[in-house]
Order: C-alpha cells, then structure tokens, then sequence
C-alpha cells in the first residue's frame, strides 16, 4: 500500500484537504487491521462509496450556501420592505391626525350650524307670533265690518219710507258702504301681503332683518286702518242718528231734507278725506320702500321723494312721486318720476305715460320712470314694459 502522505495527496484532489486527511486516517486505520485480500477489496469498495458520499456532502453543501445567500438576500428585501412599511406607518399615522383635526373642525362648524338652525327656528316662530296677531286684528276688523253693514242695511230699510231726497241718501249710504269695502280690500290684501313676507322668511338672515322692519311698518298700517275703521263706524252712527231725525220730523220733510243733505255733505267729505288719506299712505309708503330699494339694488344714493309739480309748455303737471338720485358708480343724476296706485289699471298707466312724455324734456339729468303699486294684471305690466316704465311693488320688489 502507499504511505500514508502519499495517500492523502491523492485523496486532496478530489477532495477539501480536511475531508481528505480524515478519509487518510481512516483508511491507514482500515490498512492497519487488513489481514486477506477479500477484506482490501471490500475496503476499497467502502472507500469508494465514501468517496461519492463525499462529493455528494460537497454539492449538497454549495447548495447550502447558495441557499443561505438567497435566505440572506431575502432577508434584506425584507428588512427594506420593513422599512418601507415602517414609512407607510408614519405617514398613515400622520393623515390620521390631519383626519382628526378635521373630524374636530367639522364638529365645530355642525355646531355652529345647529346654533344658526336654532337661530331662524325661533326668528319663525316669532314671525308665526306677529302672523297671529295680524290674524286676532283682522278679526276684529270683521266684526267691526260687519257691525257696519248691519247698520247700513238698517239705514237702507228706513230710506225706503223716504221719497226722491231720501233716494239720494240711499245713493250717499252706498257710497259709504263702498268705501268701507274697499277698507276691507286693502286689509285682505295686507294679510296676503304678510302671507308672502312669511314665505321669504327663509332667506338670508339679512333678508330675515328687512322682514322684521316691514313686519312693524305693516302693524303700524293696520293699526291706522282700524283707527279708520273705528271713525267710520263713528260717522255711521252720525248718519243713524240724523236718520232718527229725520224720521221724527216726516211733518216737517223740507226742513228735515236741508238738514239731511247738509249732513251728507259733510259725510262725503269726510268719506272723501279718508280716501285721500289712504292714497296719501300709499304714497308714504311708496317713498320710503322706493328709496330703501333703490339704494339697495343700484346703491344709489336717494333724494327726498314726494308728490310735486312741473311746469311744462305753460301747465302745471302733477306728478305722484318726484325726486332725484345719484349713481356713485356712473356719476350721473336721476330724476325719478312716478305714478303710485294701490290697484294699476291700465287707464293709470296711460294717464301717467301722457304726463310722462309733457314733462320728460324739462326734467334734469337722466329719466327714471316708475310704476309704484300693490296689484298689477299681467297686461298691465306687459303695458308698463312696451313703454319702458319700471315697475316696483309695494312689498319691496322690483316687477
């Protein structure tokens, strides 16, 4: 056999020098206790079979540390991964506080939300409150009306036993009894007024502030009417009375017929001057709602408005509304000139648009015209417009 140098020489070859010197030593053990030839062949066969044993130990340990280099760099992208996540995390954490602050933001303003809803609930239920007492007034300006047509109608019965100057008076009584519908009218038409105001409490809160004021300035209306009321239930009674007289003294008709007919006249005086005073309030009215319109829509800055007259080719032309104005924004004076109804018929309108065009070149700075009213049929307004005249309501609107 060859010495033991020579043999792990050769096993160094094939094999890593440690795996060698251990196959070296273990083969001089094997060498040591050989006796046959049978037993040199079997061992030789072993050393064969460990010979592969090895090389396959060898390959199964570059797999190894193959497989350690791909555990390590996957290792790596995990630790990457790891940190990408860990990045993810803080920016996860810091959109979660930015939702916080506006989670906590949107709680404040529902906040302020609900103390505004609270707000307009109790400004509706304060105007609900002056709705009522509108509707208590209009009550009691119905029992006063009808109060007054059953004294009417007692009037009209006596006058029947009257003869031709007693007709007259019938005449005087329906006039009266006109007047007082007309009153009616107007509150009916109040009421529908405050029925709209009602329905634009919802706006904006500034719109809220204006319905306030024209909620006071309706009361005050009301209040005027049924003090007009209460003296017209006064001159009725007046009329009653003169009646009795006048029953009393049949023998004495002539005499009782002066009388009476002085009476009359005094009453459509008097009936005469509420109906001036009545178109009188409306142009009160119309005055202020114009001026506070105007500078609010325009931003004009409004004169004082009143009824007035202009002289114009000789004559004297009377006018509802007349007044001037200027527009900051185009530095031009206006002269405002309007007709002011309670009911625009179009007769009005053709009336005012005659006065308009005897005055219009006499009149300073840029013309204004204006239709003021509280009810319009719809060819009326299609009138208003074909003239170029303007349109505003009574209520604060522009037609």
């Amino acid at each position: 056999m060859s010495s033991p140098a020579l043999m792990e020489q050769k096993l160094a070859q094939v094999f890593e020098k440690r795996q060698a010197a251990v196959l070296t030593e273990v083969l001089q053990e094997a060498s040591d206790e050989l006796v046959h030839t049978s037993d040199f062949e079997e061992l030789k066969t072993i050393v064969r079979d460990l010979g592969i044993t090895l090389r396959e130990l060898a390959e199964t340990q570059k797999r190894t540390d193959a497989r350690f280099e791909e555990l390590a760099e996957a290792q790596a992208r995990a630790d990457a991964r790891l940190e990408e996540l860990a990045e993810a995390e803080k920016r996860a954490d810091a959109r979660f506080e930015r939702l916080t602050i506006a989670l906590e933001e949107l709680a404040e303003t529902q906040k302020r939300t609900d103390a505004r809803f609270e707000e307009l609930a109790e400004a509706q239920r304060r105007t609900e409150l002056r709705v009522e007492e509108l509707a208590e007034a209009q009550k009691a300006l119905a029992e006063a009306q009808r109060r007054t047509e059953l004294r009417v109608e007692e009037l009209a019965e006596a006058q029947k036993a009257l003869a031709e100057a007693q007709a007259r008076t019938e005449a005087r009584v329906e006039e009266l009894a006109e007047a007082q519908r007309r009153t009616e009218l107007r509150v009916e038409e109040l009421a529908l007024a405050q029925a709209r105001t009602e329905a634009r409490v919802e706006e904006l809160a500034e719109a809220q502030k204006a319905l306030a004021e024209a909620q006071a300035r309706t009361e005050a209306r009301v209040e005027e009417l049924a003090e007009a009321q209460r003296r017209t239930e006064l001159r009725v009674e007046e009329l009653a009375l003169a009646q009795a007289r006048t029953e009393a003294r049949v023998e004495e008709l002539a005499e009782a017929q002066r009388r009476t007919e002085l009476a009359i006249d005094r009453l459509s005086k008097q009936v005469g001057g509420l109906s001036d005073r009545m178109g009188g309030d409306l142009e009160d009215v119309a005055y202020i709602v114009i001026h506070d319109l105007f500078e609010r829509e325009y931003g004009w800055q409004v004169g004082l408005l009143q009824r007035d007259y202009v002289r114009a080719d000789g004559e004297d032309v009377e006018v509802d509304l007349l007044g001037e104005a200027y527009d900051p924004k185009r530095e031009v004076v206006i002269t405002i000139v309007g007709e002011v109804k309670f009911n625009l018929t179009k007769k009005d309108v053709e009336d005012f648009a005659r006065n308009f065009n005897k005055v219009r070149s006499v009149l300073p700075g840029e013309v204004y015209p204006v239709c003021f009213c509280y009810r319009i049929r719809p060819e009326v307004r299609q009138l208003v417009r074909e003239l170029g005249f303007h349109l505003v309501f009574s209520y604060g609107r522009l037609g």
